[in-house]
């Protein structure tokens, strides 16, 4: 999980390990945290690459090319027919400093999407472990009402054959 707060297994305190391994179960297979979690990657990956854009920028490119030339071109005889090797290397280095504030807007801006992209997978957890253990402690209450009444079932009987005898 790439999101992580002191409360993210807030349902840990009911001290219930069914529970705990029924929430992250579900954790674990729901798609929309997993898309939830993509768009956190996404967003981190899109602020890296503000914040490298901000510095120095160095680019190294090279070419070959190997090329046969048709006899009957327009080039003259040296060249025509023949197989002629060409190369290029090319070096470059750009540096844009920031005057004002542009890049640290940006930056800022890229920072504040990785936030609300965390805080939406955080919420899209929590919702989702909220009713994993509301769908578990409601069953768990119906279990013990049904108990409940199987045991006032049996005490009316038991009382029931106390009185006709």
């Amino acid at each position: 999980m790439l999101f992580r707060s002191p409360t993210d297994t807030w349902w840990q305190v009911l001290g219930d390990a069914r529970l705990d391994a029924l929430v992250r179960q579900a954790l674990a297979e729901q798609p929309s945290l997993a898309a939830a979690q993509a768009r956190v990657r996404r967003a981190q990956a899109l602020a890296g690459l503000t914040e490298a854009a901000t510095g120095p920028q160095a680019r190294l490119s090279a070419e070959v090319l190997r090329e046969r030339y048709s006899e009957h071109g327009i080039l003259p005889a040296p060249i025509a027919g023949n197989v002629w090797n060409t190369g290029a290397l090319s070096a470059s280095a750009s540096w844009s400093p920031d005057f004002f504030g542009l890049h640290a807007a940006e930056l800022a801006t890229a920072v504040g999407q990785v936030r609300a992209a965390e805080a939406e997978a955080a919420a899209a957890a929590n919702g989702l472990s909220a009713q994993v253990v509301r769908s578990y402690v409601g069953l768990a209450r119906l279990l013990e009402q049904r108990a409940v009444a199987v045991r006032t079932r049996e005490q009316r009987e038991a009382l029931d054959r106390k009185s006709t005898r």
